[in-house]
């Protein structure tokens, strides 16, 4: 499973098409059985894979922002929720959920220059115009309005230390109670 990590600024072209950064579109290559770990053949077979085009699904996530999520992760992510509430039994709550999940899911298939093109809808949706922020989390990507995101970021409660001291840091193991050892 490919894990992406960082902060990118990124533009969202007139046709709507939002770049996907190089050093993800490796994470996401180097996860593949593309991959052989020879930097020879591996050159070669990174840009064909990008320009294979890669498959990802951009849903709607919390707090306004898109995921992107590659096809794999998006896949593993909806078998949890049909196994969990099932989808013609289900109570009708859950499949309101399930069709909130499900029809803001957009497959999208990256170009030869490594962009998705986004609807309209989501984009509005996020509130992203020309400029955005894709944050790499883990097993997806989040794309933000730039300012939104600042806005959630500054918007705890709590200091980056306060955090730190209550969830631990990334050498450290969480005790029981949540807090950093």
């Amino acid at each position: 499973m490919a894990c992406f990590a960082g902060r990118y600024d990124v533009t969202v072209d007139s046709k709507r098409r939002l770049g996907i950064p190089s050093a993800c579109m490796m994470e996401l290559f180097m996860d593949s059985d593309k991959f052989t770990d020879n930097p020879e053949h591996d050159a070669v077979a990174f840009k064909t894979f990008k320009e294979s085009g890669p498959l990802f699904h951009i849903t709607e996530g919390k707090e306004r922002c898109l995921i992107i999520d590659p096809r794999e992760t998006f896949k593993r992510k909806a078998e949890r929720i049909r196994r969990e509430f099932g989808h013609r039994n289900a109570d009708p709550e859950a499949r309101r959920y399930m069709h909130e999940i499900m029809n803001a899911a957009q497959p999208v298939k990256c170009d030869k220059q490594g962009r998705l093109t986004v609807s309209a809808r989501q984009l509005e949706y996020a509130g992203i115009g020309e400029d955005a922020v894709i944050i790499g989390m883990f097993d997806y990507l989040e794309v933000w309005d730039p300012k939104r995101y600042e806005e959630y970021m500054n918007g705890g409660t709590s200091t980056s230390d306060e955090r730190i001291e209550k969830f631990g840091w990334v050498e450290k193991e969480p005790d029981a109670a949540g807090a950093g050892k």
